[in-house]
């Protein structure tokens, strides 16, 4: 169970157990402390004469520190403001000149590579290109590759639709298949064993791209027979000049692994290490990139790509563009921020059938920029560091003494002052303030030599009674957020002092407690008078250091009872909260007193089993104040709150209860504690005084009283925070409604007038009471009880009408 102590401001250790009436110092003595005090001020210690330091000139310099270390600090954030959008500009012109000289770089070696294939059919035009040499187009492909930038050409062939060549390899045609053999040299001269079958040479795909107005580019699409690689074909064809029928073709190959070469050494050149890629756009295929070099075996498009990073960039092109790569205009460059980077697109679209789009991502160097904006930061906070120790240093020097002293001379004044320890500032203003606080501290200690004890504790507590109530409200709403926030009468420092300055009574609503020790009687005729003496210190050392940590007022000792009041000497707010938890503490810990030290003692253990707690909880109207003389004075509560105490505690013991309260102290506290109807009591108003030796019995009957629901209460509903917490506490807290709840149904059921229902509910509640403790529950057999009374009026009156 979670406990609740409040850290209060302690009583005063002189208060007695057994009255609430402070000790007062004789007239004879408070003359000798006006004496000792004269003789205590003849005796004062001048300060002695040494260097000071003014006070103004540490302030000018403290403040030219601060106002250095705040231009600092500002100009710097200036500088870092500025530097940011400066560098951001200048890395936007510098990406688009970069990507402008990238796009330029392969769109110039794609023109020269078309240039190359229309030169060499000019050139060889008047051939018969089916009787030249075996190996021209192994020699055309790597002198190609040499004027080129970049080796871009995979494959040099020539054609009429059966014949063809490629790199590194000689091709010979029967009607059957296609037979290839390795070059063995430059002259790529035909070896005498063959290497590689395949089936017959298709060339379809390069027909069906054939155009008259120059060279014409295939779409992309997998060789399966020569490279085994994802290539794309750029053809020119030369007509017969007799028949101007095609004649012959001439065309090459470009494969993903030289375009994406192609690629990397464009950015390579531009001294640059980003990402990127090429995409084909009528069919959204990836035919290039940079890192790593592609050589797919087949097709991929950008929602295929095996590395993530890749595939990232593709995709956020594809999402800005909403899906379309043609919404992108030719030899158009578009741009987008995305996390980390910028993406740059250009669509380049050619005569030749090439329709490709180039896509670089642009690091923004966020990391760096971040990296350098943290250390300028650390720097500038080092600095600012710097003048606010220099300065707190300076403030320090200037203030402490004054804290010295005012610490010194605190309230409640209880140390006299020391004037061999105590030490002066060598700051002359600090110095002249002690001098006259020292002998404004003597004045006082004058004038409170002749004001009475009780006094002066009041005068001493207003600000520890601030502190005590701001932190019993923090404490009680921590201990249940459900509280509810009850409103009292608010006391000023003056408010407070002024009824213990006067005699005076005031109407103030309080919550009191009774502590009964069950058993006290067997204690004096079983035990020595010793033994009950240590019995009854147990009792009231746990009450009366319940009383002081909560904000109570502690009563009189009569017999084995022993009583709290919260919100009678001291203003308490959610004094109905704090009395109900105070008392469930005052029981454990009773109870914890009695299982370890009472048991190992030298008291018989039937006398101790014997021994029990009760208590009972009311909250009320009451009058309490001031009462006595000029020269006494004690806290009085004048009210019918211990006749009712005593009849709620009857009705406990009757019951064997714990704990009893009202339903007012319920109210406070009913998401708090586990409960219980246990019945209603008649009890008397606020202003109904009951004498024991004057009162009558007519004159009581005549007194008014109204209906009281008292309760039980149970266990404490835990708050809980974690997850493995709130699973136990679950499990608790319904083992706990288990416990009560049929009787707790029965009560619903009588109150209703369902007396049948309500009878068989208290039946089953008892037999399961019966099997855990082995005993009737007596408040559910007086519930009964009350539930057969009320069968038989019920049927009475029936049976009457």
């Amino acid at each position: 169970m979670t406990k609740i102590h409040p850290q209060l401001s302690p009583r005063s250790s002189d208060t007695s157990f057994f009255s609430s009436v402070y000790s007062i110092t004789p007239l004879d003595l408070r003359q000798q402390n006006v004496v000792d005090a004269n003789q205590t001020n003849n005796e004062t210690v001048l300060p002695t004469k040494k260097k000071t330091l003014s006070s103004i000139l540490c302030l000018s310099l403290l403040t030219i520190i601060i106002a250095i270390a705040s231009v600092q600090l500002l100009s710097s954030s200036v500088w870092i403001a500025l530097f940011s959008s400066s560098m951001s500009t200048s890395q936007s012109k510098y990406g688009s000149k970069l990507f402008e000289k990238i796009t330029l770089h392969i769109n110039s070696t794609l023109l020269g590579a078309l240039m190359i294939s229309e030169n060499v059919k000019e050139s060889i035009s008047t051939l018969d290109v089916n009787n030249v040499d075996d190996g021209i187009a192994q020699r055309l492909l790597k002198s190609s590759n040499s004027f080129l930038p970049t080796p871009l050409l995979n494959s040099i062939y020539f054609g009429d639709g059966t014949l063809g060549m490629s790199l590194t390899e000689m091709t010979r045609i029967n009607s059957n298949n296609t037979v290839f053999a390795y070059c063995q040299d430059k002259e790529c001269k035909e070896m005498s064993s063959l290497n590689v079958k395949a089936t017959t040479f298709n060339q379809s795909h390069s027909l069906q791209i054939l155009s008259l107005d120059g060279p014409s580019c295939s779409l992309s699409y997998f060789d399966n027979i020569l490279t085994n690689r994802t290539i794309l074909s750029c053809i020119t064809f030369h007509l017969d000049n007799q028949t101007s029928q095609l004649d012959w073709y001439f065309g090459f190959d470009i494969s993903t692994d030289t375009l994406s070469r192609l690629l990397a050494d464009s950015i390579a050149k531009s001294d640059q290490s980003t990402a990127a890629l090429i995409l084909e756009t009528e069919t959204e295929h990836v035919i290039a990139t940079n890192t790593p070099i592609l050589r797919n075996d087949m097709s991929e498009t950008i929602h295929s790509l095996k590395d993530a990073s890749m595939r990232e960039i593709g995709l956020s092109l594809y999402e800005n563009v909403n899906r379309n790569l043609r919404s992108i205009s030719c030899s158009k460059i578009v741009g987008f921020s995305i996390p980390g980077g910028i993406i740059r697109a250009h669509r380049m679209c050619e005569e030749s059938g090439l329709d490709w789009i180039i896509v670089l991502h642009e690091s923004t160097y966020q990391q760096e920029l971040t990296i350098g904006i943290i250390i300028a930061s650390l720097i500038n906070t080092g600095i600012g560091l710097i003048g606010i120790i220099i300065g707190v240093v300076v403030t320090v020097k200037i203030v402490q003494p004054l804290g010295d002293i005012m610490n010194e001379f605190s309230p409640p004044f209880q140390t006299l002052l020391d004037k061999s320890n105590f030490h002066y500032s060598n700051l002359k203003e600090i110095r002249e303030v002690q001098t006259n606080f020292t002998g404004l501290i003597d004045l006082l200690k004058k004038y409170r030599s002749v004001i009475p004890p009780h006094v002066l504790t009041k005068l001493d507590a207003p600000k520890e009674a601030i502190n005590t109530r701001d932190s019993t409200r923090e404490k009680l709403q921590s201990h249940n957020s459900d509280f509810s926030i009850v409103s009292s009468r608010s006391l000023k420092g003056d408010d407070m002092v002024k009824p213990f300055l006067h005699h005076a009574l005031d109407q103030r609503r309080i919550t009191v407690a009774l502590f009964y020790l069950e058993g006290f009687e067997a204690c004096m005729k079983e035990l020595y008078h010793t033994d009950v003496v240590s019995i009854l210190n147990d009792f009231l050392n746990v009450v009366q250091k319940v009383c002081e940590t909560s904000n109570g007022h502690l009563g009189q000792f009569q017999n084995n009872m022993a009583t709290i009041s919260w919100n009678s000497a001291n203003e308490v707010l959610l004094h109905e909260q704090q009395g109900l938890i105070s008392s469930k503490q005052v029981l454990e810990k009773l109870i914890f007193v009695q299982q370890s030290k009472w048991r190992q003692s030298s008291i018989p253990s039937d006398v101790v089993k014997m021994l029990n707690f009760k208590s009972a909880i009311l909250s009320q109207d009451v009058l309490c104040g001031a009462i006595g003389t000029s020269q006494w004075k004690s806290v009085s509560i004048v009210g019918s709150n211990s006749f009712n105490l005593d009849l709620i505690l009857k009705h406990a013991l009757k019951l064997d209860v714990d704990i009893i309260v009202t339903d007012d102290i319920l109210r406070a506290n009913n998401s708090s504690f586990c409960h219980r109807f246990v019945g209603t009591k008649m009890l008397y108003d606020f202003d109904e005084i009951i004498s024991p030796y004057s009162s009558t019995k007519d004159y009581i009957n005549s007194m008014k009283k109204k209906p009281t629901k008292l309760y039980q209460i149970g266990e404490a509903i835990e708050q809980v925070t974690t997850d493995i917490e709130w699973m136990y506490e679950l499990q608790s807290s319904i083992n706990r409604s288990e416990k009560w709840k049929y009787y707790n149904d029965g009560v619903n059921y009588m109150l209703e007038g369902n007396n049948d229902y309500a009878m068989h509910m208290f039946k089953i509640h008892m037999a399961n009471y019966r099997k855990i403790n082995e005993q009737d529950d007596k408040v559910a057999t007086y519930m009964m009880k009350k539930c057969a009374t009320n069968g038989k009026l019920k049927k009475n009156s029936f049976m009457q009408h």
